[in-house]
């Protein structure tokens, strides 16, 4: 059933490990440019984009349609009455709890609506633990009518508002952390789907193939192409990528033209 929603080309993606290092040496690199929609970064005199087009081309997600909420917003939602009845909010946490330990009994229709909102919260729409579901994404999975939701352009924008200036904030949080006197957190969190910035970078430096990805099939969209199961450390991927001479290093810049499906490929060496 899962198989036949937006959702269903997921079921195909190959086992993948996030390598924080690499969003790490990509966002240390981050340009600034008059497009708050997207996230440019430098990389040995490349300029690799990361927008709404470049989303679409990897998730095969719908980044052009509706995600009003409101036309999806009910007075009771069905889900909530029956799996969470007294709670006042629902966790993420709550979710995966309920989805894993498989809550909804006989029911198919909740069961799929159960695994949405599972992958929803988890993958596409990431973020801590307990952090509260918002109750108009419960509506549009209460409704049945989650395929109708332009989930790829809720997911972008919740992940490049997260990417965008991320160290920057990061290293003011550290700063006033050590002026007061408190410890500072040596970690930073990303939600959405950042995911897709490392396909993203697989697809745009070709000199991580065999050496920390590898490129399993041709299937579209690009996202179920790649796989990988190393964690580089960031002294490794900064000698070996990041700071090798760009006659060395294979990138490439991918424009894509939606209107007229053109793929124009930019290559350097």
């Amino acid at each position: 059933m899962f198989s036949k929603t937006c959702f269903g080309h997921f079921l195909n993606l190959p086992d993948f490990k996030v390598q924080p290092q690499v969003f790490h040496g990509l966002l240390l690199r981050e340009v600034q440019q008059p497009n708050d929609a997207e996230l440019w970064v430098m990389i040995r005199g490349v300029r690799p984009r990361f927008s709404i087009e470049e989303f679409a081309l990897i998730t095969g997600l719908d980044c052009e349609g509706d995600c009003s909420v409101l036309d999806f917003k009910q007075e009771v939602n069905s889900l909530c009455e029956r799996y969470w009845p007294t709670s006042s909010s629902i966790t993420k946490e709550s979710v995966r709890e309920c989805f894993t330990t498989k809550r909804w009994g006989d029911s198919d229709e909740d069961a799929e609506k159960l695994a949405v909102l599972y992958f929803v919260e988890w993958f596409l729409l990431s973020g801590t633990k307990h952090k509260n579901v918002p109750k108009s994404i419960l509506d549009v999975v209460d409704s049945g009518r989650y395929n109708e939701f332009a989930w790829g352009r809720s997911s972008f924008e919740l992940t490049i508002s997260s990417l965008k200036g991320k160290l920057d904030s990061w290293v003011e949080g550290v700063r006033k952390a050590r002026s007061s006197g408190k410890r500072p957190s040596v970690f930073y969190t990303l939600i959405g789907c950042p995911h897709v910035l490392q396909v993203l970078f697989y697809e745009c430096c070709k000199y991580m193939k065999g050496k920390y990805c590898q490129k399993e099939s041709s299937r579209i969209p690009r996202i179920t192409q790649w796989t990988c199961n190393s964690q580089p450390t960031f002294k490794v991927l900064k000698t070996t990528i990041f700071d090798v001479s760009k006659d060395k290093v294979y990138l490439f810049v991918v424009i894509w033209f939606f209107s007229s499906c053109f793929c124009v490929v930019f290559h350097y060496y």
